[in-house]
């Protein structure tokens, strides 16, 4: 039912969003070690679902 109202692309855009909110939070809880690496992921993560949203949002405008 939610798919019928958003899309496959915005689970999975939803879906790893929750999975690096979730990671963040287990460091803060835990202090489990971050690698570089790891932050960069975060980072791409976060990067991608403000990007996505923003087309998101713009391509509502430009069809309504």
């Amino acid at each position: 039912m939610v798919t019928k109202h958003t899309s496959a692309l915005t689970l999975q855009v939803l879906g790893n969003a929750k999975a690096a909110v979730a990671a963040v939070v287990s460091v803060l809880i835990f202090r489990n070690p971050v690698t570089v690496m790891g932050m960069a992921g975060f980072a791409v993560t976060i990067m991608g679902v403000v990007l996505y949203s923003e087309a998101r949002k713009r391509s509502k405008v430009t069809a309504h």
